[in-house]
């Protein structure tokens, strides 16, 4: 997503603000992420993901009750 030549102004990219939410949530919202405390980028990948993964179980529970 780039710039449109016809934009005056400030207007926010969409897609790269919802990104820099998700980093910003993740990092206030799980606070071993702010830090590099595992050995292995390996190990410091896995933490990020699990992490999305509970952010995204949260948001698939808030999801179902409100649903029902």
């Amino acid at each position: 997503s780039t710039r449109e030549a016809q934009a005056t102004g400030f207007q926010p990219l969409p897609l790269r603000w919802r990104i820099e939410a998700t980093f910003g949530t993740l990092s206030t919202r799980y606070r071993r992420l702010t830090r590099h405390w595992e050995h292995s980028p390996a190990a410091a990948e896995d933490s990020i993901s699990i992490a999305n993964c509970h952010r995204l179980m949260q948001a698939y529970e808030r999801h179902q009750y409100s649903s029902s």
